[in-house]
């Protein structure tokens, strides 16, 4: 079984796709404001990831028991629709939808503006179709759909932990379990683009006119945005989080009051449960809530149920993780064991060391190393993050900025994607504050070129991934054309039998059809010709009796591999870039005895 097992009608997954988001939406918020009675916008947004928390934490659980089931799984998109048409029969309304589309609405003076909202008009549409395509990049069709896929097969969290990246597991994984179950495996991505709106939505509220404008045209016209949008990695989901807990702090005197205190901490707690880097952001935010308020008994009672509800929510996850594989941040503390697998240390190198870009840290933010890039850059928002620090007002929030930025630098990835919040978070005080004096007009006429510089980039994209939405045989074209490891994925199913166990060299194991040797210890035991005799013992150990890899690859396991190829085929790079020509050769080799 692989992702494709699961597969509907394309035209009937992309429907199911926008009906459960959707009333996923609508069913939290009609909760949250049954509970906290409250219908502020803010509050109104975090009773979204407050929902997105509880639904991913009961799966997560469902997993650990190993009571996952794909009969009942695939069944939750459809309590979620069932619920939500009851909610909106009663209440006469679509309220969350209308919620999400109110940015939209505001006064226009001139052509340019008028132009400007158009883009930004043209922008949503195309976000909106992109994220409902096909997954095709390859870090979702890896561990992000993959360990959905290893749940509903296993039956729960029993997947092998030489899978190293699938350790990484967290919150994100689990809401995209119900998708792939039910056969539209965009789900996540969807959820991705609700989260992002309802971001906007909170930020556009305060502003009208040409600020709100201008504040949307910085946000939507961030590069990485189409990026992150459009996969099942959940890390916008957990940005546009952090950013909702950053705005509320601005608001304190409203929401940081009993009981609003605990949808912080749920929101905050959410995002750290998604990925480990979002403990950044979360340390970051808590030292912005205690220079906004030194009254101890209220951080006290602050901090305490922050504790409380990162115990029940992330502490089930440690534990397990813990228990598992000897790590409950693995591979993060893999260094500190008296015997460390180096597989694992060579993975948390990697993971610290990657880099999207040629260009060297700070000017990799702004500028694509080459055109096929360009997605993974803020652009020109850098220079808000700079700008707002030498602003004389914020003096709290500018603190708070450069520790996020100086920590992130020295721990984490220097990548675009984990300084997007910064830009997020410092956007909408630039805005509040906006004069519009010659640099700054300067600056915005930048941010909207911007934005129009990258619609050419969305309706292509918009072109060539909306044919997967409607019929099935255009989902296998978009698939075989940009999708990582799908051709060769199918390729290798029709010429291996069900029961062989396979070494693959392709990173999606989401969409590989056999039983698999853990790919980590394929491409990092091997670098160098190192391990060599490491590897061979595993690969005895897992009784492999296949080898798919390329054809230049084999000779790299060292003389101990050096066999006859069965069957060899010759496969174009799949990649999300349509200018990327690049073939090359797969081969299939039968172990030797």
């Amino acid at each position: 079984m692989d992702l494709t097992s699961y597969f509907v009608p394309a035209f009937l997954s992309t429907v199911l796709t926008v009906a459960t988001g959707c009333s996923m939406a609508i069913v939290f918020d009609r909760l949250g404001r049954w509970v906290f009675k409250n219908n502020e916008v803010q509050a109104r947004a975090m009773y979204f990831f407050c929902g997105l928390l509880v639904y991913s934490w009961l799966l997560l659980l469902a997993g650990m028991a190993g009571v996952v089931r794909a009969e009942w799984v695939s069944r939750l998109p459809l309590l979620f629709i069932a619920a939500a048409i009851l909610i909106v029969i009663a209440a006469r309304s679509f309220q969350p939808i209308d919620l999400l589309m109110q940015p939209l609405k505001m006064t226009v003076n001139n052509r340019w503006d008028r132009i400007t909202r158009l883009a930004i008009v043209i922008t949503t549409g195309t976000l909106f179709f992109i994220c409902l395509a096909p997954p095709t990049d390859a870090d979702s069709l890896d561990y992000h759909l993959g360990v959905p896929v290893d749940m509903l097969k296993q039956g729960g969290l029993f997947f092998d932990a030489g899978n190293l990246h699938f350790r990484m597991f967290g919150f994100g994984e689990m809401l995209n379990l119900p998708g792939v179950a039910a056969g539209c495996p965009q789900l996540g991505a969807f959820i991705q683009l609700l989260a992002f709106r309802y971001l906007l939505r909170v930020y556009s509220d305060p502003v009208n006119g040409k600020t709100r404008l201008d504040l949307l045209v910085l946000c939507m016209g961030i590069p990485l945005v189409l990026f992150l949008v459009s996969g099942a990695k959940h890390q916008l989901t957990g940005v546009a989080a952090t950013c909702i807990a950053f705005h509320a702090l601005q608001h304190r005197d409203g929401l940081l009051r009993p009981p609003y205190i605990f949808l912080f901490w749920a929101v905050l707690v959410f995002a750290i449960g998604i990925k480990y880097s979002f403990v950044i952001s979360a340390a970051a935010i808590v030292l912005l809530l205690i220079l906004k308020d030194g009254r101890w008994s209220y951080l006290l009672k602050v901090i305490l149920t922050g504790f409380a509800t990162f115990a029940v929510f992330i502490g089930p996850l440690l534990v397990y993780k813990g228990i598992r594989f000897g790590d409950p941040l693995s591979p993060l503390l893999e260094r500190f064991k008296s015997n460390p697998d180096p597989v694992v240390l060579d993975v948390q190198q990697f993971l610290n060391s990657f880099s999207d870009s040629t260009f060297p840290f700070p000017l990799n933010l702004l500028l694509p190393s080459s055109p096929g890039n360009i997605t993974t850059i803020i652009g020109l928002g850098a220079l808000v993050i700079v700008l707002f620090l030498f602003r004389p007002t914020f003096g709290r929030e500018k603190l708070v900025i450069i520790f996020y930025v100086v920590i992130t630098a020295l721990m984490g990835q220097r990548t675009a994607r984990f300084f997007l919040e910064p830009l997020l978070w410092v956007a909408p005080l630039f805005f509040a504050t906006i004069s519009y004096n010659k640099w700054q007009k300067v600056l915005v006429t930048g941010f909207r070129l911007q934005l129009l510089l990258m619609l050419p980039v969305l309706v292509l994209s918009f072109g060539l991934f909306s044919r997967g939405l409607f019929t099935d045989k255009g989902r296998d074209d978009v698939m075989r054309s940009y999708a990582v490891g799908y051709a060769e994925s199918r390729w290798i199913d029709s010429l291996l039998p069900p029961e062989a166990k396979i070494a693959a060299g392709i990173r999606s194991r989401s969409l590989v059809p056999r039983q698999n040797f853990p790919v980590e210890y394929l491409t990092y035991s091997v670098r160098g010709g190192r391990r060599a005799d490491t590897l061979a013992a595993m690969l005895q150990r897992y009784q492999v009796d296949y080898f798919v890899m390329p054809d230049y690859y084999i000779s790299t396991l060292g003389p101990a591999f050096n066999m006859p190829p069965v069957a060899c085929k010759e496969f174009t790079m799949a990649t999300r870039n349509p200018l990327n020509k690049t073939t090359y050769t797969l081969c299939i080799y039968k172990a030797q005895p």
